[in-house]
């Protein structure tokens, strides 16, 4: 954690475990009556091992070391998370955390406070050596980590290794109650592809190459859970249907994260691979925030969100103009 790696050797050449882990202790997580039941849950903490620590700060000389001394690479935490997805998701690169505001606005959350890792170089070396891209499925794979922290090397490097580009996102995680900062996965997001979180909150070129190594998309994403901390057992049932091109414009997932470089030009790009893939750009759906879009098809959200282009080129490639359309 503190990246010496040649204490971490001295320490192996002298009889260090190398799989024993840290302390495992229970958290509740949103305690009645602020709650719905469905969201009050122990949260396991801890259980990493020496691997997971190395993953979490980017330190890969460690890594090299604690896996010539035996390592187990796909030894999950507590909670479930494997060192090869820590490393995925603890890159934060040179991006900034945003968060699209109702009134499109946008405010940025500095991240200088973070240490710089050789989080890629690490991905490369995990799997090389053997690490398994697809472990930790029932929480969220290295693949969907990834490709929201926009690292067009890592997915490269996941889908060499043989990550199933159709495997969805199994759990929400938890994150602190208020906190504006905390990179989280919505429970609406929760049976998502990694190629609906690549329209989402990625960049085209991933999209692309998910659609190469297979990814499917067609695929449509169906979710239900309940809304967020308030009203507790009473708080309303909220579903949200959409496909692979709605998320591209931004529709589904509730409160979204995403980048500053998320333009009009981008969402184009995203667009005309989908098409070109065979979407059905008159598709209809719902999502939570369209309330705030008044939207039910990507043509609509391409329109509300004033992305011209993206409206022109759905319209010449088969979408109902919206003077003709019934919803």
């Amino acid at each position: 954690a503190q990246r010496h790696p040649e204490v971490v050797k001295v320490l192996l050449e002298h009889g260090a475990d190398v799989d024993i882990t840290s302390d495992t202790y229970e958290q509740l997580m949103a305690q009645a009556p602020h709650a719905h039941q469905e969201h009050q849950q122990l949260v396991l903490h801890g259980g990493n091992t020496a691997l997971m620590f190395a993953a979490r700060v980017g330190d890969v000389e460690s890594a090299r070391h604690l896996v010539a001394g035996g390592a187990d690479m796909d030894a999950p935490s507590a909670w479930g998370l494997t060192p090869l997805a820590m490393a995925t998701y603890s890159d934060f690169g040179d991006t900034f955390l945003v968060r699209e505001q109702t009134n499109r606005q946008i405010v940025r959350f500095d991240r200088d406070q973070i240490l710089p890792g050789d989080y890629t170089e690490l991905v490369e070396f995990l799997v090389e050596s053997g690490a398994d891209p697809n472990a930790g499925a029932h929480r969220f794979t290295p693949l969907i980590a990834a490709i929201l922290r926009q690292n067009e090397g890592a997915v490269d490097l996941l889908l060499g290794a043989g990550a199933d580009p159709n495997l969805p996102l199994g759990d929400f995680t938890p994150h602190q109650r208020g906190s504006t900062t905390d990179f989280f996965l919505h429970r609406a997001s929760v049976g998502a592809t990694p190629l609906w979180f690549a329209a989402r909150f990625g960049t085209p070129r991933i999209v692309g190459q998910l659609l190469d190594h297979g990814a499917d998309p067609l695929f449509i994403h169906y979710s239900q859970y309940y809304s967020g901390g308030q009203g507790g057992n009473l708080a309303p049932l909220r579903s949200e249907i959409t496909t692979i091109l709605m998320a591209a414009l931004r529709m589904g997932t509730g409160r979204a994260w995403t980048v500053v470089d998320a333009t009009e030009e981008m969402v184009l790009e995203t667009v005309k691979l989908l098409v070109q893939a065979g979407v059905d750009v008159n598709a209809t759906g719902h999502a939570e925030n369209r309330g705030m879009f008044g939207v039910s098809t990507a043509l609509q959200a391409a329109v509300t969100l004033e992305f011209d282009s993206v409206a022109n080129f759905l319209v010449t490639n088969g979408a109902t103009p919206l003077t003709d359309a019934r919803f």
